[in-house]
């Protein structure tokens, strides 16, 4: 029953969050051709997910990387709520 319901999400919404994440969270005008902010963005989303695991805190890819974006846009105050 979970694995039905999780493909019909990802057939039937998966492009909007697509979306939401690729022009959603953070200003395009702040990531655009930046790759180091990229690669910053990613690299912080890795220590997150390191630090969970050694402490033994589950923890979702997504929500790390999610949380990156949100902290990058914060600093940068391109956040678009």
């Amino acid at each position: 029953l979970t694995a039905i319901f999780s493909l019909l999400g990802e057939v039937l919404s998966g492009g909007y969050v697509v979306h939401t994440v690729a022009s959603g969270i953070v200003d395009d005008k702040v990531l655009a051709g930046n790759a180091p902010a990229a690669i910053l963005i990613l690299l912080c989303a890795v220590c997150i997910i390191g630090l969970a695991n050694i402490l033994k805190i589950p923890i979702a890819t997504t929500h790390a990387t999610i949380g990156a974006m949100v902290g990058f846009g914060i600093h940068r105050g391109a956040v678009m709520w």
